[in-house]
């Protein structure tokens, strides 16, 4: 089922609200992940993707990103615990969590005020609602700012939400009891594809609508025409292989491209090829994007995705468009024609599943599968929210003895979310990995965060031990 919503300026009584950030229009829900008990006091509150669709047997996430303003105080619907400042550290940069409510004499840090779409303690104006370091990115954690009227990310919206098994004071049980069904969960309440269904009003991406987003991925066998569709594709991601001596591209639909923000605004800063015998971007369409941070295979992996809601790091190059990429896409003007027409009448002749640019196939046969780890990172580069949340799960599934570090020090200490999962890790198999290892760490001794990883380690080793 969706949530009927509706948009407000203002923080009505008595209702349960989305707190909706104005700059990047996530919303305020309490941090949860593996090993972190997302019910308990102290927890500490972050910016999420907004989450619209439940059942009754699955909403538990859901639930915890909905508020109410009640007597001064902002309660979560899921915990029941109210927002708080830390410490009653009334200054900017202080931590927000979720805390049990305060006796009478000590609720000054738990009362709040919403004014102008600013939300800051009663007595203390000057400073609010605020995201820390990370800006407006998922996972950022809520702090208090200085009050800045031009800063959007301290101005928020409210979005009041109705559902039928939200109209019963007691909040449902949670359904699983472990942090992956936690995850489970999360995943179920995005979006990997989408149709649009009439029904009540909903407030979709662009505003309030009187349609509601509902999963819908492609079948696996659309998704497979699509993805090899030469005829309609208008989009090439070019990689240099054979060290950089030839270039070959995967071709993509900027339609289905564009659907993720952050490869909409990939896209938006791209020219068109111009064709050289009309002087016109237009006559060809085509845009090129070179790539040299991440594998073709991790792109694959991307953009099957994004055609078909389906993950996996087996890269089948027969399932996508490969061939060559447009001549000089780099240069003002072009010298010739994008090289498309081979691609063209390879499908013409063969039909349009026909894989083009045999040659470049060729070159490309024996290349590795991507990792969830690179995965991982490329979802989050273009903040391809469902990916990144699967690979996520998928990464500490799989974490063990031999991988850990590897993980650690290799990208996950660059992801909050990630960093302490694997610190955990690490720290509760410390002894077995100096039992294998009697220097585990040597590998890392020029790593630049070595130092404060190992701070942490020691550190996590020390409350463990208490």
């Amino acid at each position: 089922m969706a949530a009927q919503i509706s948009v407000h300026d203002d923080f009505s009584q008595d209702q349960w609200f989305y707190i909706k950030s104005k700059a990047s229009g996530l919303v305020i829900d309490v941090e949860h992940g593996f090993g972190r008990d997302h019910t308990k006091a102290n927890t500490s509150v972050v910016l999420n993707h907004q989450k619209v669709y439940s059942s009754s047997a699955c909403h538990a996430l859901l639930e915890q990103q909905l508020w109410r303003l009640e007597g001064g105080y902002i309660i979560n619907r899921r915990t029941g615990l109210v927002l708080e400042v830390y410490d009653f550290s009334f200054r900017a940069g202080a931590k927000i969590h979720h805390w049990t409510r305060n006796s009478e004499d000590r609720k000054s840090n738990q009362q709040w005020v919403v004014c102008n779409g600013f939300i800051h303690p009663k007595n203390y104006p000057n400073v609010v609602l605020d995201v820390d370091g990370k800006g407006s990115c998922e996972c950022g954690h809520v702090s208090l700012g200085e009050r800045k009227e031009t800063n959007l990310n301290q101005r928020w919206s409210f979005e009041a939400v109705t559902f039928s098994w939200l109209a019963s004071d007691k909040s449902y049980t949670y359904t699983t009891n472990t942090d992956e069904g936690l995850l489970q969960e999360y995943e179920s309440n995005h979006w990997p594809q989408s149709e649009l269904k009439q029904t009540a009003p909903v407030n979709c991406k662009s505003g309030i609508s009187d349609f509601v987003l509902e999963v819908k991925p492609h079948s696996d066998r659309t998704a497979a025409r699509l993805m090899r569709d030469v005829k309609t594709m208008d989009v090439a991601l070019t990689f240099g292989i054979n060290g950089g001596a030839r270039n070959i591209a995967v071709w993509a639909h900027r339609s289905v491209l564009e659907q993720e923000a952050g490869l909409a605004k990939l896209l938006s800063k791209l020219k068109a090829i111009e064709d050289p015998s009309t002087g016109s971007a237009a006559a060809a369409g085509i845009q090129s994007h070179h790539v040299t941070e991440y594998s073709l295979e991790a792109y694959c992996s991307l953009i099957r995705f994004l055609y078909s809601g389906s993950m996996s790091v087996q890269v089948d190059l027969n399932d996508f468009a490969i061939g060559s990429p447009p001549n000089n896409p780099f240069s003002p003007k072009c010298k010739e024609r994008p090289n498309v027409e081979e691609l063209h009448r390879s499908a013409s002749s063969t039909g349009s599943d026909a894989v083009p640019d045999s040659g470049a196939h060729a070159a490309l046969s024996l290349m590795r599968n991507t990792t969830f780890g690179e995965l991982f990172q490329l979802a989050d580069c273009y903040a391809v929210v469902e990916l990144r949340a699967r690979c996520r799960t998928q990464i500490v599934k799989t974490l063990n003895l031999s991988n850990a570090l590897e993980i650690l020090f290799g990208f996950a200490y660059r992801f909050e979310d990630l960093r302490g999962v694997v610190l955990r890790y690490v720290v509760n198999n410390l002894d077995q990995l100096y039992a294998s290892n009697k220097k585990p760490f040597e590998k890392y001794k020029d790593h630049p965060e070595r130092s404060t990883l190992l701070t942490e380690i020691l550190e996590l080793k020390v409350q463990a031990s208490a």
